[in-house]
């Protein structure tokens, strides 16, 4: 008896955008973070939350989210605009990822011995 191949549908999903994509996958289609292995350590941290809240590497994103991004001493806000399947060329990062904030921490400065006392100078 001759086998015939049976051919699996492909679901119809497969062949539109995504809505959905692994947190770390996204950062690096978006050009958030230059590699994924960065955004799995950075998620790792606590350093990325999504709507507020910290969030896995394996966090599923979805269009309308909001996620905070700490990386060295920038936090950045952006807004989830579209899921893309593959990483995404520069020109377009801001069709898929909008940024809405981004604030630098400070270090709080310490003066030095010289500078000691001068506070008490102008009384």
């Amino acid at each position: 008896m001759a086998r015939r191949k049976i051919e699996k549908e492909k679901p119809e999903a497969a062949h539109e955008e995504q809505d959905e994509l692994r947190l770390d996958k996204y950062l690096k289609n978006v050009g958030i973070v230059p590699r994924r292995a960065l955004a799995q350590e950075a998620c790792r941290r606590g350093l990325i939350k999504v709507d507020g809240r910290p969030a896995k590497a394996s966090h599923h994103v979805h269009a309308g989210q909001e996620l905070i991004v700490r990386l060295g001493m920038k936090v950045r806000t952006y807004r989830v605009m579209e899921v893309p399947k593959r990483a995404v060329p520069k020109t377009r990062r801001e069709d898929y990822a909008r940024l809405l904030n981004e604030e630098t921490l400070g270090i709080p400065q310490r003066l030095g011995p010289e500078f000691e006392g001068m506070e008490d100078e102008g009384e």
